[in-house]
């Protein structure tokens, strides 16, 4: 995508210093970033980096625009947000497959599936699950019986999420991920090990992104709980009844 700085700039919300009229095409990394490129310096280890670096565009703060030269700026009050927003202008995210169930899923006949649903090929939908408006389900997903997913998700291919589970609206769970298998609870009996049913759930609030390979034990009784905004690192456990918040 070509615009001008000025564009940019109007869209992220800086205010521009030098050539508005040249072309930016990309955000890139300091050290990878040529001429039509947009990068981003918020600190002085940046300002280092910078020295060598063939970056056309600079999106930073005014404090730290008085150390830079030969370079076109975009002044903001926050540069990482700024950046963020030049990043969603130039770049955009993931574009997913058109709406529509594929012939090779397999949707019960009691499972709700909401408007402009995306579910791919050998995805399974149980029996009284529900998926929420606008969501992406990747092909072999499973979603287990009663579980609830809310609206504008997108769960990535090879995903378990077990019985009774419970996702809010705009969550991501990346591939190979597994939510509400059982916890591994014992009580020592007569010199035997007895394990405790997981009677609870899994609940994950809105907003949340879970990670690759990640497992998400559910509760004992009650639920373990994922808050709002959460974002878990590839390869997490979390253990039963836990409740992970910021």
């Amino acid at each position: 995508m070509n615009i001008t700085v000025n564009e940019l700039a109007e869209r992220i919300g800086g205010k521009v210093q030098g050539d508005g009229q040249q072309q930016v095409r990309h955000c890139a990394a300091l050290d990878h970033a040529e001429g039509h490129d947009v990068v981003l310096v918020h600190t002085t280890e940046d300002l280092a980096a910078l020295t060598d670096s063939k970056a056309g565009v600079v999106v930073t703060s005014e404090a730290l625009a008085k150390k830079v030269s030969g370079r076109v700026l975009v002044l903001a009050q926050d540069p990482r947000h700024a950046y963020r927003q030049a990043l969603v202008e130039l770049h955009g995210f993931r574009n997913h497959p058109d709406p529509g169930i594929h012939a090779q899923a397999f949707v019960d006949s009691t499972a709700i599936v909401g408007e402009l649903c995306t579910i791919r090929p050998f995805a399974y939908l149980a029996r009284h699950s529900r998926i929420g408006k606008r969501c992406v389900i990747y092909p072999h997903c499973y979603i287990g019986k009663n579980t609830s997913i809310g609206d504008d998700c997108v769960i990535y291919p090879g995903v378990s999420i077990y019985e009774g589970c419970i996702l809010g609206n705009r969550v991501v769970v990346h591939s190979g991920s597994v939510i509400g298998h059982d916890g591994t609870v014992f009580v020592e009996h007569e010199d035997r090990r007895l394990r405790l049913p997981s009677a609870g759930n899994v609940v994950v609030e809105d907003d949340v992104e879970i990670g690759a390979n990640c497992t998400l034990q559910r509760a004992i009784v009650g639920s373990t709980l994922i808050a709002k905004g959460v974002r878990l690192q590839d390869r997490c456990t979390v253990d039963q009844g836990t409740v992970v918040a910021h």
